[in-house]
Formats: C-alpha cells, sequence, structure tokens
C-alpha cells in the first residue's frame, strides 16, 4: 500500500500535542518532557485512523472502538495511557474537516492540505478503573494524577485525588475520575468518551467482568463523542477466562472494530541458549530495549524456584499458561457435571468444609459427596466486595453460621471441618459440642506434611482426571460448573514454601485482589473423604435375619 493509500489519521497531530504536553511520572524521569517512541507513534497513527460512517455516509469517525496495547512487563504502558488520557481530555483527537489549505494548530503542529483536522471533545468524560485497591496510586491514575499537574497545561486543570477538572468550570465541563474497584454501580450512568483499562488480562472476577460489560454498554451513549477504550496489558494466561482474553477472542472471530497491537518474543528461542535468550528478550523489548535492565531480567530467569512460563508471559509477553497454576479454567471444565448436584436429601452423605477470613478476602462453604465418584458443589460463598476497604466489611457470620445448619438439616453431614486457623477456630470448637466431637475436624491448612499430603493428593487425582478424559473415559470426580468455583480455582497455584518440603496453595496474580478460598475449602474437603465414607458406611442400617 503507497502513502497515498492509507487510512487517514489524526495519529500525527495527536502524537505533536502528547510531544509538546506530556511528561513522564514518578520513575526515574520524572517531570522530564515524554517522547514517544516510534512503536508508540505506530500505536496512535494506528489507533486514531477514521474512516466513514457505514450508516451515516455524511460524516467520519473512528475506525476502532477498542484498542489493545500488549506489552511485556516494563514498557511504559501506563505512562502511555497516561499521556493519551491527557490528550482525550483537552487535545485535538476527533475529526473536525480535513485541511483546505496549509497551516498550524492551535499546540503548534503544522498541517497540510488536504490532512484530517482534529479538535477537543466536548464534556469529555474519562473514567479509570482501578482493580484492587492499591493499584489506584501506582498504575495510571497515579500516572495520570502527576501529569495533569505538571503538563505546561497544568493550569487549566485542577487536581484532587479521585477527580480531574478543568479550573474553574463544573464538572459537566470536562472529567476524569477514579472508579472504585470493580464497583459497576459506580460505573452504571456514565457517559464516558474515552475509557483508559489497566492490565485487563487481571480482570478475571465476575465483579470486573460486570464492571466491563456496564463501560462497554455506556461507550455507546454518546455519538458525536465517538467514544472508545483501549486497554494498555501484558498478554493474558489461557483459559482464565479474563476481559482481554475475551476482547481477544472478538478480534480473532472477525470484530474489525478491535486494534491488536501486540508485540512478544517468537518460541523460535531456544531459553536455556544464553545467546538465544537474549535476543529473545531483545526481540520483545522492541523500542524499550535501549531501558531494559537486562542483568534484573536475567536474575529473574535463572532464580531457583521461579516459573519459567511467568517469565515468559510476564518478560517475553508469550501468552503461556503458568505452570504452578495447574487448575486453570480449561482444565476446571474438564470436571464439570453440573447435573450431578445432588438436591436436599438426608440420604446423601457430605463432606462440609469452611475456609475465609473474616474482613480480607472471601468465606466458602463447600461440599464433597463421598460417594464412589465424589461430586463437589458450592454451598455458600461471602466475598468482599473489591471497591470496598477490609476495615468496613466483615463476613456476615451468621449467616455462614445458618447455612450450615441448613446443610446439617437437609443432608447427612458425616463430617464438618474448617480452617483452623484464628479466625473461625471458635465457631468450629462450637461444633463439637453443636454437632458432636466425632464428626469435627480441625484442619491446618497453610503448614506441614497434612497439608502438603492434601494439595499432592488432590494434584494426582487431577492429573489422572485430565488423562482419563484425553482417553475418552469418566474423570474420578466432577463439580457443578460454578463460575464462583471456577475463578477461585483459576486463582489458585501450588507453591513451594521457602525451606519446606511441604507444598502450599497462594494466589496466582500477585497484587491482584484474587480469592481462593473456595478452592482450598474444596482441595482439603476432597482430602476427608476416605475418613467420611467409613463413617457414612457405619451410619447405613445393619441387615437383620437369618440367612
Amino acid at each position: 500500500m503507497s502513502a497515498d493509500e492509507l487510512a487517514p489519521t489524526l495519529g500525527p497531530q495527536v502524537a505533536h500535542f502528547i510531544n509538546t504536553n506530556g511528561v513522564h511520572g514518578p520513575g526515574d524521569l520524572k517531570g522530564q518532557r515524554f517522547q514517544l517512541s516510534m512503536e508508540e507513534l505506530g500505536f496512535l497513527y494506528d489507533a486514531y485512523e477514521i474512516e466513514r460512517d457505514a450508516y451515516r455516509s455524511d460524516r467520519w469517525r473512528r475506525r476502532y472502538r477498542h484498542c489493545i496495547y500488549c506489552r511485556r512487563k516494563g514498557l511504559r504502558k501506563s505512562e502511555l495511557m497516561a499521556q493519551v488520557a491527557l490528550a482525550e481530555f483537552d487535545g485535538p483527537v476527533r475529526f473536525s474537516h480535513f485541511a483546505e489549505e496549509d497551516g498550524v494548530d492551535e499546540w503548534g503542529w503544522a498541517y497540510r492540505r488536504g490532512e484530517p483536522i482534529g479538535r477537543r471533545v466536548t464534556s469529555p468524560e474519562i473514567p479509570v478503573v482501578a482493580t484492587t485497591e492499591e493499584q489506584a496510586e501506582k498504575l495510571v491514575w497515579g500516572v495520570m494524577r502527576y501529569v495533569f499537574s505538571n503538563t505546561p497545561l497544568a493550569s487549566r486543570y485542577k487536581v484532587q485525588n479521585e477527580h480531574i477538572f478543568f479550573a474553574g468550570q463544573d464538572r459537566e465541563e470536562g472529567w476524569c475520575y477514579l472508579v472504585p474497584p470493580t464497583n459497576s454501580d459506580a460505573a452504571d450512568g456514565a457517559k464516558p468518551t474515552f475509557i483508559p483499562r489497566e492490565e485487563a488480562h487481571l480482570w478475571t472476577s465476575a465483579d470486573l467482568k460486570a464492571t466491563a460489560e456496564v463501560m462497554d454498554r455506556n461507550a455507546i451513549k454518546r455519538q458525536i463523542a465517538d467514544p472508545w477504550t483501549m486497554d494498555a496489558t501484558t498478554i493474558h494466561a489461557p483459559g482464565e477466562e479474563s476481559v482481554l482474553e475475551d476482547s481477544i477472542r472478538s478480534a480473532e472471530a472477525g470484530d474489525t472494530s478491535i486494534l491488536f497491537d501486540y508485540l512478544a518474543a517468537s518460541d523460535k528461542w531456544k531459553l536455556d541458549d544464553e545467546e538465544e535468550w537474549l535476543e529473545a528478550v531483545r526481540e520483545a523489548s522492541g523500542d524499550g530495549w535501549d531501558w531494559t535492565n537486562i542483568a534484573g531480567m536475567r536474575s529473574l530467569w535463572i532464580a531457583p524456584r521461579k516459573s519459567k512460563n511467568e517469565f515468559r508471559r510476564y518478560q517475553l509477553n508469550q501468552g503461556v499458561a503458568v505452570e504452578n497454576k495447574p487448575f486453570s479454567g480449561e482444565k476446571m471444565d474438564v470436571f464439570a457435571a453440573p447435573e450431578r448436584t445432588p438436591g436436599p436429601s438426608k440420604a446423601t452423605p457430605l463432606v462440609v468444609f469452611l475456609d475465609g477470613s473474616l474482613t480480607r478476602d472471601s468465606t466458602a462453604l463447600i461440599c464433597w459427596t463421598v460417594e464412589e465418584r465424589p461430586h463437589l458443589f458450592l454451598a455458600g460463598l461471602w466475598e468482599r466486595p473489591e471497591g470496598s476497604l477490609r476495615v468496613s466489611w466483615h463476613v456476615p457470620k451468621p449467616k455462614v453460621l445458618e447455612r450450615v445448619a441448613d446443610l446439617e438439616r437437609d443432608y447427612t453431614v458425616v463430617l464438618l471441618a474448617g480452617d483452623s486457623d484464628r479466625f473461625w477456630s471458635p465457631e468450629i470448637t462450637a461444633w463439637e459440642d453443636e454437632y458432636g466431637s466425632e464428626r469435627v475436624v480441625h484442619v491446618p491448612t497453610r503448614f506441614g506434611k497434612l497439608s502438603g499430603t492434601a494439595i499432592e493428593k488432590f494434584e494426582e487425582e487431577f492429573r489422572l482426571g485430565l488423562a482419563r478424559a484425553d482417553e475418552g473415559g469418566d474423570t474420578p470426580w466432577t463439580w457443578d460448573g460454578s463460575d464462583e468455583l471456577r475463578r477461585h480455582f483459576a486463582n489458585t497455584v501450588v507453591e513451594q514454601r521457602r525451606n519446606s518440603r511441604y507444598k502450599v496453595l497462594g494466589k496466582a496474580s500477585e497484587g491482584m485482589d484474587a480469592k481462593i478460598d473456595a478452592a482450598v475449602a474444596a482441595v482439603f474437603g476432597f482430602a476427608l473423604i476416605p475418613d467420611a465414607r467409613v463413617k457414612a458406611e457405619a451410619l447405613k442400617p445393619k441387615r437383620v435375619g437369618i440367612y
């Protein structure tokens, strides 16, 4: 394609605005003028392409409604998105007209006759979602606040902790604001013109997915403003069903309104060879090679107990599953059999297991049937909303205890167990008096041989199930297919604790408000099934008579 055939784009004008007014956020270059790299320029040129509206031929509009800038960790994705947010708030980002003669815009960009000319958005509205409590200041919102406060245009803005306005004007004239983590209700009713989304590969929870859906609906409200969404993110782990994975699937299925700008190391490199490893890092770094900490990355690669796949995903941007994350969604689906979930019946013996905290994450109540082919189902889940502070939310203990009583009434609970940690230990002890000490079990889920053995047994049965399924056979156990259990298992990794031979269960993503309590309860409840079968057998009526 020749230069004359390229799609018209506002990219050069937007790039000039950013190079003129953008500044680096906190870090080594704090406060210095931000200069776009060639890759970043290429992304902006594509992202700001315009085309005739297919349904309104008298107007031009953005070609892409959703643009994904996908790079490895450390390539200033958050900074780029903050600069784009500044431009979307106060720069020439929407098509106005084609220049009838050469000229210079108000920001000093010299344009030629026939080039598309941009204008400001009227009443820009930019909501920024923080996926965790800690993220708001560390990632794009924190960078945005610094950029808006230190750009040469800073006198035009009023920057607050959770809001940015035009100085001396009402909110309706222009507004950037922080949306509480995963609070879709807070996003409902918005009329955004630009939606910056940070690390969409971590948007796996039901709450975050609901927020993404609300944002997508909001983004079609304003026709003239021509809203769009930008994802600045590292690649997803396959099978986690993240918002990013859903978006890429849509693009691969033929949605031409999605731009996927992706850079990663190819699979051809032999990473065990140091020279080829270096070339893989170079390839994944692109224009960021000059500021890449090669020695630091090398130490990550050779560190003992570090996941090689985790390095490939985060440092090479390769879409691979982390190998110490054995229960990813696609694997769990092999065991799903919701039709096997039993209804209330005293003829159904169960293991019931409670795991959780009081304020931090969640509390889960799971059940295992004790038949030859056990079935797992979720009996209760109480999760801290990710937008609430730990000090302001508590697990509703009365509801948890009421649900345990319901299970005792509706089924035959042969073993009632729970994590013996400090959070629920008093309640588990009280159950000994209420339901009988012979049926109540305190289980340490975090340390020692007992927990290590339970985890290894579940891993073994999990691998066996996958192998049987590959051969067309039945898995040794099943589960109810619930979204909540699937999500908790997807968030779970198996780790080797330092100075210990025993494994522990942990969270897959550091800094992510991921919840795993339902998976922990399931793993340790599974370990109790053999003992529960013995107790269930003892409860069966004995046959009496002469034979």
